[in-house]
């Protein structure tokens, strides 16, 4: 069976935060786009990947795109319109609704696939956004150093074919660049290849990356116990240590993000005081109780 042929002007592969600001770009411009993600919501980082955004000290006041900062307005003002918040809440000048210390804006994956959603909306009627969700890529075909299309599968759409006048892989794996074999680099670049004042001073690295983190949503309720059975290979698992390591694997110890240094961070100690919380609870909170109404939230997320 021949696949189905969709063209646009651009066609943005992947649909997280960096994807979605893309489309917006083009629309924007008034041409033509047409936007995958491989799961069913928006947003990457934000969304499926249950991440709040790790920003710097100045991102309320400057050092943010219009999109952006249309984005965290929207995500504020639908807490402030649809959700029982409190008096604390509304008199925050910037709501933060987790008050997680990673970023001023922590909050529900959830609202923020509603907040994206709401961006993208206008644009549907004009007939110059195609947003195919739960899509992939599965090949990709090159003239040269050009991208000619690139096939997709889709859960609801099957094979398709799309074809467009500049490609966007903002996928999180770099998916095309493999499909289509295109030449690429990895890891930190040196100083005497980029003339970058802050690359490597020696040869690159290209095991040089940041590490995965798989993130998932958590409450706690004080007495209750939820201790599940062992899993497989526990003991194995819970002492486990590699040798550049500074504890355990499993530990609250790890690396300092600038010394490399050992630091460690209970679960629980107090809220934070500074930039990065003491803690590990207080980090990446995306509710706290505090800016809702008594018992709409048992517990902190």
């Amino acid at each position: 069976m021949s696949e189905r042929i969709l063209k646009a002007d651009i066609a943005v592969i992947g649909g997280g935060l960096g994807g979605v600001a893309a489309a917006l770009a083009v629309l924007k411009s008034g041409k033509s786009v047409i936007l995958t993600e491989e799961t069913h919501w928006l947003g990457g980082q934000l969304t499926s990947q249950a991440t709040p955004p790790d920003e710097h000290d100045w991102i309320e006041l400057h050092g943010a795109t219009a999109s952006y900062r249309q984005l965290r307005d929207t995500i504020r003002d639908l807490y402030l319109g649809r959700y029982p918040v409190s008096d604390r809440a509304r008199s925050a000048e910037y709501l933060n609704p987790g008050m997680g210390s990673v970023s001023p804006i922590c909050c529900e994956p959830r609202t923020a696939v509603a907040a994206i959603d709401a961006m993208l909306l206008q644009w549907f009627g004009t007939g110059r956004l195609t947003l195919l969700k739960n899509t992939r890529p599965t090949a990709v075909s090159c003239v040269g150093d050009r991208i000619e299309s690139v096939n997709v599968h889709s859960a609801d759409n099957g094979l398709l074919r799309i074809e467009a006048q500049h490609f966007i892989d903002a996928t999180e794996l770099g998916d095309l660049l493999e499909l289509g074999d295109i030449e690429h680099v990895v890891g930190a670049e040196s100083r005497d290849e980029t003339g970058e004042p802050s690359a490597l001073d020696g040869p690159a690295n290209p095991m040089d990356q940041q590490s995965i983190t798989w993130c998932f949503g958590i409450s706690f309720h004080e007495g209750e116990d939820h201790t599940i059975m062992r899993p497989d290979a526990y003991d194995y698992w819970k002492d486990y240590r590699l040798p550049f390591w500074p504890d355990k694997q499993l530990s609250f110890t790890g690396p300092h993000p600038v010394t490399c240094e050992a630091d460690y961070r209970p679960l629980f100690a107090g809220e934070r005081t500074a930039r990065l919380a003491p803690d590990r609870w207080h980090y990446r909170r995306l509710i706290w109780t505090e800016h809702f109404e008594p018992g709409h939230y048992l517990s902190d997320i």
